[in-house]
């Protein structure tokens, strides 16, 4: 009998989600940006419990669904706030940065520049966003580690054949 091969690097059985994941995300954002971030802790437990109940209806979720769902329910509740005069981005940020975490190791983010990231935040406040527009949006921006070398010799020969 032949074992089949998984891809165990869009596979995702290690990724664990939770509250403290959360809080430790805040930290590192507190430290970059360099001021406190206040947050409702019933809330996070609010977007945890959310993300279970939707992960759990996947068998073998990747990571850019686990993106997906965090993204998306940060952004539907929004647990953070800085200052009440302050309006800025920062429950969008926060978002799009937890699914950077999330993808930072197994994906590369090869269509993400500045202008898209800023069309990205103003998409999470102002537009319409479900978990399966953030799921197509990811899928699209970022390319498995594994797959990388394919994708850039893929992108190499069409630059080759414009240029002649």
């Amino acid at each position: 009998m032949k074992k089949s091969k998984t891809n165990t690097t869009n596979r995702s059985e290690h990724f664990e989600f939770s509250k403290q994941w959360i809080i430790a995300k805040l930290g590192i954002l507190e430290k970059r940006l360099n001021c406190k971030l206040y947050y409702l802790a019933d809330v996070i437990d609010e977007i945890v419990m959310h993300y279970k109940r939707d992960i759990g209806k996947y068998q073998a979720p990747n990571h850019i669904k686990h993106a997906s769902l965090i993204t998306f329910w940060i952004k539907k509740l929004k647990p953070i706030s800085l200052h009440k005069e302050t309006d800025i981005y920062i429950n969008e940020i926060f978002a799009l940065a937890c699914s950077a975490a999330v993808l930072g190791t197994h994906y590369t983010a090869v269509g993400l520049d500045t202008n898209r990231f800023v069309e990205l935040i103003h998409m999470l406040r102002y537009g319409f966003v479900s978990p399966r527009t953030l799921f197509l949006i990811f899928g699209l921006l970022y390319v498995p580690n594994n797959e990388l070398s394919v994708f850039c010799l893929k992108i190499r020969r069409i630059c080759e054949k414009h240029s002649q």
